[in-house]
């Protein structure tokens, strides 16, 4: 039977290395639980990095994950299909997420996580994210935040989406709740599996930079100083902070004429 998200599963790997074993764990529940599916892996041998100078620029700086980042989008785009990140391990079919035109999944109360995306092919909303990587022209610290926070930014603007991190439809597009792909919490660690869980996020962190990993370290320090109440505080302003950016960016990209801006009006 026929779905509007194709029964495609796409992973990235770059950087030429072996895979380590999370890695090779989790792309044997993609074949167990999605026996039906196609699996594509994307890497610096099939996928055209000269045509995509982000890319490139990615894989000559070593910054893996936002290499991942604009490959998944591309995929996704031209496809259509799932994408997993190599640390996610799927614990169930996900058969009955395909009806819907998009899917994503709520890694905290204020955005969505990007280890798990699902759409059908020429989404809006990739055109317009890719749109965005294709304009950006260079690679900055903000750069995998910012590329994180993408999804969220384009529902908000484009959807009147305001984040509660609670499951709900947008113009077919399901939005879910933390514990279908995050049921590990990405500060604390702490695991809630529920009835719900359709994947575990591990949050292998193998393609982070010194960077990334030390903005990790300090966002988890401030969680366990500041508490959950206190910290959710900042996890929204952070998250308001980088709309505020995107939208800027949206935008710009809107008055270059590279996006148009039907939809909804901004919130």
């Amino acid at each position: 039977m026929k779905t509007n998200i194709p029964k495609i599963i796409h992973y990235v790997w770059v950087g030429k290395k072996e895979k380590n074993d999370l890695a090779k764990h989790c792309i044997e529940s993609f074949k167990k639980f999605c026996p039906e599916y196609e699996i594509m892996e994307w890497n610096e041998d099939n996928f055209d990095v000269d045509a995509h100078p982000q890319v490139k620029k990615a894989l000559e700086e070593k910054n893996w994950a936002y290499a991942s980042d604009i490959i998944r989008v591309w995929a996704l785009y031209q496809y259509g299909g799932i994408y997993l990140d190599t640390d996610l391990e799927l614990t169930k079919p996900l058969d009955d997420l395909l009806d819907y035109d998009m899917f994503l999944c709520y890694e905290s109360k204020y955005w969505f996580g990007t280890a798990v995306l699902a759409a059908k092919k020429h989404h809006e909303v990739l055109k317009k994210i890719y749109a965005r990587y294709d304009h950006e022209n260079k690679i900055t610290f903000n750069t995998n935040p910012l590329t994180v926070h993408a999804f969220t930014a384009v529902l908000r603007k484009y959807y009147g989406l305001k984040p509660n991190g609670k499951k709900q439809v947008l113009d077919n597009i399901l939005l879910l709740p933390e514990d279908y792909f995050f049921p590990i919490n990405y500060m604390t660690l702490k695991k809630k599996i529920t009835n719900h869980t359709y994947g575990i996020h591990y949050y292998g962190t193998s393609w982070h930079n010194k960077s990334q990993k030390a903005g990790t370290s300090i966002a988890k320090v401030s969680r366990k100083l500041l508490g959950k109440h206190i910290f959710s505080i900042f996890e929204k302003i952070v998250g308001n902070s980088f709309y505020k950016k995107l939208k800027k960016e949206f935008n710009e990209l809107e008055r270059k004429g590279k996006i148009n801006g039907l939809y909804y009006t901004d919130n």
